[in-house]
């Protein structure tokens, strides 16, 4: 058999093996929007309220637009950026989702940023940016598209969400009290009994065990009492 044959099939040795090229991000959708690069990110007060600023260049004017999610390659977060424009000039004040402590560098790739409905493409960054020796950053309490509430780290600098659904009422502090009071009282007089009930139930165990359930039934009639007083 000849093997250098042209009818039989295979890959002939002198075969180019292809290569894994880099893929171009910014390319990934045939649509028609405008095309920004990135310019700079200013580390703002990401340190205390978890906010900083990406600023770059478009190839035309467009609309603004709040709530944009905006991710970074580097490190793991993404910002809920509000964007401005004037003319081509492009500001974006982010809101950060993830914490993180001062990273070698902050990168951006090339990628197709979507309105807030994340469906509707909205711009193209054309461009990979890298920041060197980068900031800290503490997650955002304006960080959630549906924030339903924060409790008491709005403004603090903490970086923690804390979030409650809405009250349904319930019990007072008093009310709790008055009821905490009244077990109270059920264990006395189930002490009485068993400590009375050892020595036998004469008529000075019968007068005694009476005597200390009518005590413990003036431990129930204030502690209802407290209770009625203080629910609200």
């Amino acid at each position: 058999m000849d093997l250098a044959d042209p009818n039989i099939g295979g890959t002939p040795e002198a075969a180019q093996v292809e290569t894994n090229p880099a893929y171009d991000y910014s390319k990934n959708l045939d649509v028609d929007v405008p095309q920004v690069n990135i310019t700079g990110i200013e580390k703002g007060t990401c340190s205390t309220t978890g906010q900083y600023k990406i600023t770059g260049t478009a190839s035309t004017s467009f609309k603004a637009g709040s709530k944009i999610t905006i991710p970074f390659s580097s490190p793991d977060s993404s910002g809920l950026c509000e964007v401005t424009s004037s003319g081509t000039t492009v500001e974006m004040t982010c809101e950060n989702t993830q914490r993180f402590d001062a990273p070698k560098e902050m990168i951006i790739l090339p990628q197709m940023i979507y309105e807030a409905d994340d469906t509707t493409p909205y711009f193209q960054i054309t461009n990979s940016y890298t920041k060197p020796n980068a900031f800290s950053c503490i997650i955002s309490d304006k960080s959630l598209k549906n924030d339903v509430g924060n409790i008491g780290s709005s403004g603090s600098g903490t970086g923690q969400k804390l979030f409650a659904s809405k009250s349904s009422g319930g019990l007072s502090g008093g009310a709790i009290a008055g009821i905490v009071i009244a077990c109270v009282a059920a264990v006395a007089i189930v002490g009485a009994v068993i400590a009375l009930s050892s020595k036998g139930f004469g008529a000075k165990g019968a007068e005694a065990t009476q005597a200390a359930v009518d005590n413990s039934s003036s431990l129930n009639k204030f502690a209802l009492n407290n209770q009625n007083a203080n629910i609200v």
